[in-house]
């Protein structure tokens, strides 16, 4: 099987920059975002690989952003409704223990089910997992932006969808919400 070294178009003429990339960031995680270009018949060079990983790490960041500002929002929730909850020992739980532990508050505000399909997302996102082509988690995207409160809507679509902003990123790869 052929390495990613092989497999990008320009390895010769971005050889140091590759090299550099390859080795901090893994070869391996490299060579699933090569698999997405192809799936979508892209052109395998160094710059729309990086442009894609750069992509999808802007995404993974804003995600941050945000579910840690909603983490936040949980916490208040709960708070407000439970007041002998200790706020030490709430800060330093899991959003998912968050979620189980507290349906019953938590179903008040939100669809629960709804709150537990974010799971998957925020958990991908604390682990740095590809969001781009992965239908699983980035349907998953309006489902957060829907649970945000009506302050942080639309900065989150503005800054999802800006995401791309001085990328030459494929329509198919790019999430619009």
């Amino acid at each position: 099987m052929k390495g990613i070294k092989d497999k990008i178009i320009d390895y010769e003429q971005n050889k140091e920059e590759i090299e550099k990339w390859l080795y901090v960031k893994g070869e391996e995680k490299y060579n699933e975002y090569f698999i997405i270009l192809e799936k979508y018949n892209i052109k395998t060079t160094w710059e729309s690989l990086s442009q894609l990983y750069r992509y999808d790490k802007r995404l993974i960041f804003n995600l941050f952003k945000y579910f840690s500002m909603f983490e936040e929002y949980l916490r208040a929730i709960i708070l407000r409704h439970n007041k002998q909850t200790d706020y030490e020992v709430l800060n330093r739980q899991l959003f998912s223990v968050i979620i189980k532990r507290n349906k019953d508050v938590l179903e008040k505000y939100f669809n629960y089910e709804q709150l537990e399909q974010l799971i998957e997302l925020r958990n991908a996102v604390a682990h740095t997992i590809i969001i781009v082509d992965n239908d699983l988690l980035t349907g998953k995207i309006s489902l957060l932006k829907n649970l945000l409160p009506q302050a942080y809507k639309e900065n989150f679509s503005n800054n999802i969808n800006e995401s791309v902003k001085g990328l030459e990123i494929s329509d198919n790869l790019s999430i619009k919400i």
